[in-house]
C-alpha cells in the first residue's frame, strides 16, 4: 500500500510539473481556455441537471430525477470510457514502472486515480446535482442524500472499467491477430453508434413517463434492471438494490484492472506472422509511402475515430433515410412529429 501512494504521489508531481513548464506562451492560453470551456460545459451541464429535476418534481415524478440524471451522467462516462479503450492500453513511461520492484496491480491502480480525477468531474457535477436538488426542492430524505453522494463518487468507476476491459480484450486479440486494429475500430464506432441511438430515445421515454404520472415513472425506472438497482440504491437504501449496485459496481471493476495489468506494458499491433514465405513485391517509391501511411492511419483508432466517425454516420444515415424513409428514421431515434412541428415553428 506504501508503493501504491508513492506511485500516486509520483503521477501528481509528473502532471504538476508538465503544467509548470508549460506555463508561458501558446500554452498557458490554450491551458487557461481549456479550463474556462471545463468549467462552463460544467456549469452548464449542472443548470441542465437542475432544471430536469425542478421539471420532473412539478410534474409530480420527483424521483424520476435520479433515473435521469444517471442517464446523462452514464451517457457522459461510456462516451470517455470507449474514447480511452480507443486508444493505446499501454503507457509511455510503462517500462520504467515495470522495472521496480513493484507489482503490476500496484502500478494500474496508481493509474487509475489518475484516470479518475480525468473522467470523474462532469460525471460528478451531473449527479451530485440532480441528488442534491432533489433533497432540497423535492422533499428527499437526508438518508437519500447521503447515498446519493457516495453513489457520485462510486459512478466513475463504469467508464473505468469500460476502457480498461475493452483495452485489454483489443490488446489481446491485436498481439495475436494481423490487421486487428480496423476490425476493433469498426467495433467500438458500432458500440458508439449503437449508445447514441438508445440514448437518443430517452427523450420520448422521458416525454411518457411525465405524462403518464407516477405509475409510469416508476414503471420507467423498473425497465432496466441496473439502472432500477442504482435509483433504489439512492431512493430507499434497501439491501437488494445496494448489494446488487455495489456487487455490479465493484467486482467488473476489479476484473478490468487485473486484465488490464496482465497487458500493462506490452505494445499493441505487436502481431507476429509465422509465415517463411518472404512477400516481396516492387513499388514505386511513392505507392510504398502511400501504403505505409495508410496503415499507420489505420493503426491508431483515436485517429479513425476522429476524421471517420461523423462521414460514416452521415452515409449510414442517409443510406438508411434511402430505404426507410426519413418518417421511420425520426420516429425510431425518439422525435414524434408534434416535436419536429415546434421546432419548424
Amino acid at each position: 500500500m506504501n508503493n501504491f501512494w508513492i506511485l500516486v504521489k509520483n503521477n501528481a508531481f509528473v502532471f504538476w510539473g508538465s503544467l509548470k513548464n508549460r506555463r508561458k506562451g501558446k500554452y498557458a492560453a490554450s491551458g487557461a481556455l481549456m479550463a474556462i470551456l471545463l468549467l462552463f460545459v460544467g456549469f452548464s451541464l449542472a443548470s441542465q441537471s437542475v432544471a430536469t429535476t425542478a421539471t420532473l418534481i412539478d410534474a409530480g415524478v420527483p424521483d424520476l430525477s435520479i433515473f435521469m440524471s444517471l442517464i446523462s451522467a452514464l451517457t457522459i462516462g461510456i462516451l470517455f470510457g470507449l474514447m480511452r479503450a480507443a486508444n493505446t492500453a499501454g503507457s509511455k513511461d510503462a517500462e520504467l514502472l515495470l522495472s521496480l520492484p513493484v507489482r503490476r496491480v500496484t502500478v494500474v491502480c496508481s493509474k487509475v486515480v489518475t484516470q479518475y480525477i480525468f473522467d470523474a468531474p462532469l460525471m460528478i457535477v451531473i449527479f451530485a446535482s440532480a441528488v442534491i436538488s432533489h433533497f432540497i426542492m423535492g422533499g428527499g430524505d437526508v438518508g437519500a442524500l447521503i447515498r446519493g453522494l457516495i453513489l457520485t463518487l462510486l459512478l466513475p468507476m463504469i467508464p473505468i472499467t469500460l476502457s480498461y476491459l475493452l483495452g485489454a480484450i483489443l490488446t489481446y486479440l491485436q498481439q495475436r491477430f494481423k490487421m486487428t486494429s480496423i476490425i476493433t475500430t469498426g467495433i467500438l464506432m458500432v458500440l458508439l453508434i449503437g449508445y447514441m441511438f438508445i440514448n437518443f430515445q430517452s427523450s420520448s421515454l422521458l416525454e411518457g413517463a411525465t405524462k403518464g404520472g407516477l405509475n409510469s415513472a416508476n414503471a420507467m425506472i423498473g425497465k432496466i434492471a441496473p439502472l432500477s438497482w442504482l435509483t433504489h440504491f439512492v431512493l430507499d437504501g434497501s439491501m437488494f438494490p445496494v448489494l446488487l449496485s455495489l456487487l455490479m459496481l465493484i467486482v467488473p471493476f476489479c476484473l478490468a484492472v487485473w486484465l488490464f495489468a496482465a497487458v500493462f506494458g506490452k505494445p499493441r499491433n505487436a502481431y507476429q506472422s509465422q509465415s517463411r514465405v518472404l512477400a516481396f513485391s516492387a513499388r514505386t517509391p511513392r505507392m510504398a509511402l502511400l501504403d505505409k501511411e495508410i496503415r499507420r492511419y489505420l493503426s491508431c483508432s483515436i485517429y479513425v475515430f476522429n476524421t471517420a466517425f461523423g462521414p460514416i454516420i452521415l452515409l449510414v444515415l442517409a443510406v438508411a433515410i434511402a430505404i426507410v424513409g426519413p418518417d421511420k428514421i425520426i420516429s425510431g431515434i425518439g422525435f414524434t412529429e408534434g416535436m419536429t412541428l415546434s421546432n419548424d415553428l
